[in-house]
């Protein structure tokens, strides 16, 4: 497969970027599930990646009315500090795509405030068939083909979302590369179920004494607060998820992200599971810092582990989700 991300902020902090002190969580507008991620005043958040020469991303956007839009991009791609390309919202409510400073192409679908739209953008680094292909709401807008490359680079190593008081939520990003997810990303949504219920193995320890799901089912995660804790190899804890609110849903990739921190200096690491159809599924070692800036995500699963088939809204309701302990930090 060829996504390199999925996000939609549902476990309610700003762990996803690279700098996570632009912008906000925000609990107001969201376009999916309880949380999207607000940037104010001409702010920026960005999120490094492996160097690419072309990709397709996909962004819910829902720029505020009373600010200006002019000059704000919505997603801006570069090498290290140098601007390949942007597209922005012009404040005539039109996209508009650059190569690093210089207008290139101006689309002509309005982009209305104060509602979510999905913005979709392909782009190709390339001094002479370079491109620039926008979609607004699934219909292309801008279709640019020429010099989209500025400086002596040929990838893009990190993807920038801007704006002047707007919100994004469901965002992706895949690359060209694949057998599969390697082209438009199209419509989709990105939801969080919280563990409701005790799994088949209670290993770990609850940090006060009480059930242990009931210790890590908070969203924004509450650090040392409530947690469960370990030090035996192997350990492992399950938990059942409330149901998801689906009906002949789609459902393109299941994966498990957790909040953890290690207690000493030199971290160890757990692996993050799922169980469904009595089969047990883990990620690879995923190391732990000590503090709780730590995101861990677990292996995607785009199809169930058990079988290969495509997930179903009742595998989703009866998914067992955890973590186990397999090197001990010290």
């Amino acid at each position: 497969m060829a996504r390199i991300y999925t996000e939609g902020f549902e476990m309610g902090d700003g762990l996803f970027w690279t700098n996570t002190n632009e912008g906000t969580i925000n609990t107001t507008y969201k376009r999916s599930g309880n949380y999207s991620w607000r940037l104010g005043s001409n702010l920026e958040a960005y999120r490094n990646i492996t160097g690419l020469s072309s990709f397709y991303a996909r962004i819910g956007y829902r720029p505020e009315s009373g600010f200006s839009q002019d000059g704000t991009y919505i997603l801006i791609w570069r090498n290290g500090t140098t601007v390949h390309g942007s597209v922005r919202l012009s404040d005539a409510g039109v996209l508009i795509a650059y190569r690093s400073t210089t207008l290139v192409a101006t689309g002509s679908i309005p982009v209305a405030r104060d509602v979510w739209s999905l913005i979709e953008v392909y782009v190709l680094i390339d001094d002479t068939v370079g491109r620039i292909i926008t979609k607004v709401d699934g219909i292309t807008d801008i279709d640019f083909t020429g010099d989209t490359r500025n400086g002596t680079s040929t990838t893009a190593d990190n993807i920038g979302y801007g704006g002047n008081a707007a919100e994004f939520d469901d965002l992706a990003l895949n690359s060209t590369a694949g057998g599969s997810d390697n082209s438009w990303i199209g419509d989709g949504h990105v939801i969080a179920l919280f563990p409701n219920a005790a799994g088949d193995s209670s290993q770990w320890t609850p940090s006060s004494g009480a059930t242990n799901y009931l210790m890590v089912d908070e969203t924004p995660a509450d650090n040392d607060t409530t947690y469960v804790y370990t030090s035996g190899i192997n350990n492992k804890d399950l938990y059942h998820v409330a149901n998801a609110v689906l009906s002949g849903t789609t459902i393109h990739r299941v994966w498990v992200e957790a909040r953890a921190r290690d207690t000493v200096a030199i971290s160890g690491a757990i692996r993050l599971m799922i169980k469904e159809n009595a089969t047990e599924s883990e990620s690879t070692d995923l190391y732990v810092l000590n503090n709780y800036t730590t995101r861990l995500v677990g292996s995607e699963y785009a199809t169930k582990p058990s079988n290969s088939q495509p997930w179903t809204d009742t595998d989703i309701n009866d998914l067992q989700i955890g973590q186990k302990l397999t090197v001990l930090g010290g």
